[in-house]
């Protein structure tokens, strides 16, 4: 009975940890869909080399409910890809980048994609697929392009098709030419939650084409700033916003009924910049530079909120790592520690005598051991999640390594809490919770020339045994290839866990 409940809590347990540890890692695979509409950005960047363009992701500055990613702080940026060659337009819509890139020779123009997914790991996004950009279908023969927008529908290009003016749009894995009437060289394509063209009309004022299915129609007149040179535009169902650039200075301006409405104006680094909104709603706008009176790889980033008009960041990027350099270098002494301790515990040494179990007791498998020891951390684990709140998964994936602040801590109070739960067990019963679901037990190892009954583990040889066990998890875990079948915690300590034999019913 004992070893049918011991296969249970092994298929238990491994089911619940590897399977955390596995949605932990690969997270990113489970929630595409939850993630197509998170707010993203996304900034295109020359590099240094001439020959190279930075693709720069703006993470989320929010949540949004139900989906599987953490908000990242203003100020933040990822590099996404280094690209060779310099696309001529970028897109976005929800997690997924489009890259208009300029024709090749004779070749068809085309639109290269990849997208953000949340890793597990605090704000952290992989960008899928690993090892290279994937390629829409290519744009017709002859097609020209200009200019690159998204949408829910999917990806818009505008640009000159057998000589005229014409808007296509990707869905299903098909380019369609859109119904918008004659296109003028002004007329500028716009999307965002609704796909819209902006057509100025002369005299400070457009008429804003809003695209419904395949068609187009007029549905407002706005008055627009001048439209020297549109970096980002996005359309909502009750404004436009536009990012314009104006010699050194960038505007941002939503249009609606009545006068054009400027929100900000600042003026940027000098050297190479990109900006966009972030998110399909454009709640904030982000402006990444590489100034060139700055160190090389130095990027600085300014943001604003569309909504107040507010600076809510101008500062050197935020690009951290999901380990702190100082929590790093602990870990790695730490690491070191280990280690020393871990070669001279698992010295052999020629003073092991040999050992002298009681009538009716055998020493307990490693695969036993091995179950008793993850019940145990599953017990501290789920007492340190409810006094923390954290999510005891986070503690057993050590997720909470990688969370900012002093989660990581909770670790070690998990090691803390199995030390004294062991302690008091094993030093007054001789078992832990674990091994007493495992029919083990703790007692007091004696050699030949001391033979007896079981003695009890004691206090201080407890305090030993579990301090090395819980301190040194590895040193534990080496018990499973020991030929002796004890750890050296058990030797160091003198101790050694037994099981109880069960009596031949037939003799």
């Amino acid at each position: 009975m004992r070893s049918r409940i011991a296969h249970a809590l092994t298929l238990g347990l491994a089911l619940v940890v590897f399977g955390g540890l596995a949605r932990a890692q690969t997270g990113a695979a489970g929630v595409r869909s939850e993630v197509s509409a998170a707010p993203h950005a996304w900034v295109l960047l020359p590099s240094e080399d001439a020959d190279e363009t930075v693709l720069i992701h703006v993470p989320p500055r929010r949540v949004v409910e139900g989906m599987s990613y953490e908000a990242s702080e203003v100020g933040t940026i990822r590099v996404a890809r280094r690209l060779l060659g310099s696309p001529i337009g970028i897109a976005s819509w929800g997690e997924r980048v489009y890259l208009l890139m300029p024709r090749s020779g004779a070749a068809p123009v085309r639109v290269l994609t990849l997208r953000a997914a949340p890793t597990g790991l605090a704000d952290f996004w992989s960008y899928l697929p690993t090892d290279r950009l994937q390629s829409l279908e290519p744009l017709p023969a002859g097609f020209s392009a200009q200019r690159i927008v998204g949408s829910p529908s999917g990806p818009a290009v505008i640009g000159v098709l057998d000589g005229e003016r014409v808007v296509l749009r990707y869905h299903a894995g098909v380019w369609s030419e859109l119904e918008t009437g004659p296109l003028q060289e002004a007329d500028v394509l716009i999307g965002g939650r609704v796909l819209a063209l902006l057509r100025p009309e002369g005299e400070g004022t457009a008429s804003v084409v809003r695209i419904e299915g395949d068609r187009g129609e007029a549905s407002l007149r706005v008055k627009i700033p001048p439209l020297d040179r549109v970096i980002d535009a996005r359309a909502t169902p009750s404004r436009l916003l536009l990012a314009i650039e104006t010699g050194d200075a960038v505007e941002i301006s939503a249009l609606h009924a009545g006068e054009p409405e400027r929100i900000a104006r600042f003026e940027h680094s000098t050297g190479a910049c990109g900006g966009a909104f972030i998110g399909p709603d454009g709640f904030s706008y982000a402006q990444v530079c590489a100034p060139t009176d700055a160190p090389a790889g130095r990027l600085e980033v300014i943001e604003y909120s569309t909504t107040t008009g507010d600076e809510l960041y101008r500062g050197p990027a935020r690009n951290t790592v999901p380990i702190s350099a100082a929590r790093f270098r602990l870990f790695t002494l730490v690491l070191i520690g280990l280690t020393v301790l871990l070669l001279l515990l698992t010295i052999r040494t020629s003073t092991d005598a040999p050992l002298t179990l009681p009538e009716g007791y055998a020493l307990a498998e490693p695969s036993r051991r091995l179950i008793a020891s993850l019940i145990d951390g599953l017990i501290a684990a789920l007492l340190v999640s409810l006094v923390s709140g954290v999510r005891v998964m986070d503690l057993l994936t050590l997720r909470v390594l990688f969370d900012s602040g002093a989660s990581w801590l909770l670790v070690p109070a998990v090691l803390f809490v199995g030390f004294v739960l062991g302690v008091a067990g094993e030093s007054f019963t001789g078992r832990s919770l674990g091994k007493a679901l495992t029919g083990c037990r703790v007692i007091r190892a004696t050699s030949d020339a001391e033979p007896g009954g079981p003695r009890p583990a004691g206090l201080g040889r407890s305090l030993v045994r579990n301090l090395i066990k819980w301190g040194l998890p590895p040193v534990s875990v080496l018990a499973l290839v020991e030929p002796s079948g004890r750890s050296r915690a058990d030797v160091v300590s003198g101790l050694v866990v037994v099981t109880e034999l069960v009596p031949d019913q037939g003799s």
